[in-house]
């Protein structure tokens, strides 16, 4: 998806929200559009928005994402919940710009 339509997106999104700012699938949908612009913090927050409405949204549950202190940056997919990880730097799949969005 090209960034021109990742804002798009985003913009239509956020009118969904002000009409049902309890869709978890728009919130959900409304992060993946932020970390399609790298900002990161706000898909977050819209990640955990759509855990707020749908707690048992898997899609919001199973990925994690972790930049190591050497600036390595990695990505696990369906990640188990309700329990303490040990992850191992290089045993993710390496992130860079290009291969930020979700698979």
């Amino acid at each position: 998806m090209q960034l021109n339509e990742v804002e798009a997106a985003r913009t239509k999104l956020e009118a969904a929200l002000k009409l049902d700012p309890g869709s978890a699938n728009a919130h959900y949908l409304l992060g993946v559009a932020f970390e399609g612009q790298q900002d990161f913090a706000a898909a977050i927050a819209a990640f955990r928005d759509a855990l707020r409405y749908a707690p048992k949204m898997a899609e919001a549950h199973d990925r994690l994402e972790v930049r190591w202190p050497g600036g390595t940056e990695e990505r696990w997919l369906d990640v188990p919940t309700d329990r303490f990880l040990t992850l191992k730097e290089g045993s993710g799949s390496p992130l860079d710009s290009k291969n930020r969005r979700i698979p």
